[in-house]
């Protein structure tokens, strides 16, 4: 009888409940009538953005604390790190110091959010460069507090709230989540298999990345962070990894957890809130998500039909991510020029791109160059010559700053200017990025023979023209039809109508791209490592102008009647179903890539000296006569600085001869003292060896076992006692 009395009450609340809400309800139903359902929607759609921003955040918190074992607590400080690290000095910057014009409150939010993670970590490190690195925390929490009491934030939150996000921003939230969520699907950096540690970070540049961070978690100084012994200082865009270092002091997380389950899921989004900014004041809401859906969604390559270079690079290289974002926030930035107050606005965007170059300095520099050539060409036209001296000096100052630093470094690329020496490489390699016609006809109307014989055999004025003009059409084939579409369909960047800033600024961003491929200096060990990113760019830039064309490409056919509108929607369909599988086999299987495979007791070896060694200790790991190394996975995994050993891979930046000289001679000397040298000459504490593979002659007398694992060994090094120690120990 209880029972069915609770149940009674209950349903008469929910009764009373649906009839508030609703303002009438079926007969013997309490369910809301047809009449009423029209009005749920006009008293529930404006918490819509409210629910979201609360909601997306907490999604992003118990997916990677489910599927990456990371502390919940650990994400969401680091989530929370956004706002002080971000949102606020952000806000202080634009609407206090620069004085930016006014946007929406969710686009003044985000375009805070990523100017705070641009200039904070510069303001972090400028603070530990006057040796008052205590107050930079008091500082930021103190900010955070004060920032929202002065600006009264704190009154009619709810108001706020609803104000902050609205309806129309909500899809950009959950679109930036699940692009989040697919390629952060697969983020551990190892794997157990057939008894090895199969290391799957691609190419290794990410065990590098985790040692910097770890350097820096040690209280290395950022221009010092070269987790090899021998160079004291690195010509290296570092600021990306002093942005990590921020959020593992926030989130009390350890370096790996943080670089690999934090770190590197929120790149993605803010490519994507940097997309939709750029994009958002140009073409609206709806085709800005578009676009960001492309960028970061259309894929369509895994069976090697297509490319999207972008993609591969932002996954496997951290920094890239910085570039693309930062070239998008230079874009939002030029687009309100045309709403007035054009001075703020071009020395911030002036000030953002050159900023790059402590966070990309391969991207950094052609955004660089062309901000700096936008913003003197409407300051000129303006006669607004006090600024235009401004913007440049500022450009000109940063610049020198950043040759200055890399000119003192003792591990940098080497560099040589050769004008046509890539497109050169690029028209003979089979392996950049996509291969080149070979033995395809389709240029026969030149003369017999294949497509690359016609070309070789063009005088020396046409012939680099051709190879270059080639290689962009087989390498871009998506990206050109986008652009022409655009151009020809679209009015965009049309000279006879009234040019958009935003449509300078990206044509600009494009041909800066196509010149770094002719001007730029190479490096001639690796060709592609300086001018590699100008394809990231030119894939990022185009395949987010995807979605302004896909809108436009769904509503103009509806204008030739029925049939012609229902081919098309069918034949996008068709397109993008099969991205979906595309996709799927990309993000959540092929990017588990080999990079290099350890035994199960190294391992274990070297996870013991990350739990059993001073932070400070130097490690000599295993080398192999085979010349294989795992110096960057030996420093990932130990959090410790070691010895360079892959001396073929970094030779091209630092002389390693000597090192491996002398290691070389290490392992193969039965003279104790000789070992004990070289020993204290790199200042080494640690040995790793494996048994299985190598011996050491003179190792007995010098080394002291510590920890034992199958045909793996950690050895101690015995430093010798001097008579001063002796005597005091004696004592």
């Amino acid at each position: 009888m209880v029972d069915e009395t609770r149940r009674r009450e209950a349903y008469v609340r929910s009764e009373h409940f649906l009839t508030w809400a609703t303002g009438a309800t079926e007969p013997g139903t309490g369910l809301p009538s047809r009449a009423s359902i029209g009005r749920i929607a006009p008293r529930a759609f404006p918490f819509v953005g409210v629910v979201s921003v609360v909601a997306c955040p907490l999604l992003l918190v118990v997916f990677l604390a489910a599927r990456h074992d990371v502390g919940s607590p650990a994400v969401a400080r680091a989530i929370a790190a956004l706002y002080f690290l971000g949102v606020v000095p952000g806000f202080v910057i634009q609407r206090y110091v620069l004085r930016l014009p006014v946007t929406s409150p969710f686009e003044t939010m985000l375009s805070s959010m990523l100017l705070g993670v641009f200039l904070t970590p510069v303001l972090w490190y400028l603070v530990n460069l006057a040796g008052v690195a205590l107050v930079f925390g008091p500082m930021i929490v103190g900010l955070g507090v004060a920032v929202p009491l002065a600006c009264r934030w704190h009154r009619g939150v709810a108001g706020r709230l609803r104000r902050l996000v609205t309806p129309g921003d909500v899809p950009i939230l959950w679109v930036a989540l699940l692009v989040t969520l697919v390629w952060s699907y697969e983020l551990s950096p190892t794997e157990h298999r057939d008894g090895h540690v199969v290391f799957v970070t691609p190419w290794g540049d990410h065990c590098v990345y985790a040692s910097l961070v770890g350097e820096l978690a040690r209280g290395v100084p950022p221009e010092q962070i070269p987790f090899i012994a021998g160079p004291k200082r690195a010509g290296y865009h570092y600021m990306s990894f002093v942005w990590c270092d921020l959020l593992r002091r926030a989130s009390g997380a350890d370096t790996l957890d943080t670089y690999f389950y934090i770190a590197l899921p929120l790149r993605y989004l803010f490519i994507s809130f940097a997309c939709y900014l750029a994009l958002v004041v140009r073409f609206g809401r709806l085709r800005a998500v578009v676009g960001v859906a492309c960028m970061l969604g259309f894929v369509l390559y895994p069976t090697s039909l297509f490319m999207h270079v972008l993609l591969m690079y932002v996954h496997w290289n951290y920094p890239a991510a910085f570039g693309i974002a930062g070239m998008f926030l230079v874009l939002h930035l030029v687009s309100l020029v045309s709403r007035g107050n054009h001075r703020p606005l071009l020395l911030c965007a002036v000030l953002v791109s050159v900023v790059l170059l402590w966070y990309k300095a391969n991207h950094a520099l052609l955004i660089a160059g062309a901000a700096a050539l936008f913003s003197a060409v409407v300051l000129v036209r303006r006669r607004d010559w006090r600024w235009l001296i401004t913007c440049l000096g500022v450009s000109g100052v940063l610049v020198g700053m950043k040759c200055l630093e890399y000119s003192s470094a003792d591990l940098r690329a080497s560099l040589v200017t050769a004008p046509f020496a890539f497109v050169e490489f690029w028209w003979n390699s089979k392996e950049v990025y996509l291969p080149i016609w070979w033995e395809s006809p389709p240029l026969a109307i030149l003369g017999e023979g294949t497509t690359r014989a016609v070309v070789d055999g063009l005088p020396a004025l046409l012939r680099f023209p051709a190879m270059l003009g080639l290689c962009l059409i087989r390498s871009f084939p998506i990206p050109i039809g986008i652009g022409l579409y655009l151009v020809i369909g679209c009015g965009f960047a049309r000279v006879r109508s009234r040019v958009q800033a935003f449509d300078w600024m990206a044509v600009l961003l494009v041909v800066s791209s196509i010149a770094v491929f002719v001007l730029f200096p190479v490096q001639k060990e690796v060709m592609w490592n300086v001018v590699g990113p100008g394809f990231s760019l030119i894939n990022a830039l185009l395949f987010a102008l995807m979605g302004p064309a896909v809108c436009r490409a769904l509503r103009r056919p509806y204008r030739h009647g029925r049939v012609v509108a229902t081919i098309t929607t069918v034949l996008l369909a068709a397109v993008f179903v099969w991205n979906g599988f595309a996709l799927r086999g990309k993000a959540f299987w092929q990017t588990r890539q080999k990079c290099a495979t350890l035994s199960e007791p190294l391992y274990a070896c070297f996870q013991h000296i990350e739990r059993s060694t001073p932070t400070d200790a130097v490690i000599l790991q295993p080398r192999y006569t085979s010349g294989t190394s795992f110096a960057p996975v030996a420093a990932m995994v130990t959090q410790r600085r070691v010895v360079l050993e892959c001396g073929e891979r970094l030779s091209m930046y630092y002389d390693t001869a000597p090192i491996m000289s002398d290691l070389s001679a290490f392992y193969a000397t039965a003279d104790p003292v000789e070992a004990r040298a070289i020993l204290e000459r790199y200042q080494v504490d640690y040995v790793v060896t494996d048994t299985s593979a190598m011996r050491l002659p003179a190792g007995e007398a010098l080394l002291r076992p510590v920890f034992h694992c199958g045909e793996a060994t950690v050895f101690r090094v015995e430093r010798q006692e001097t008579a001063s120690v002796r005597t005091a120990r004696r004592g």
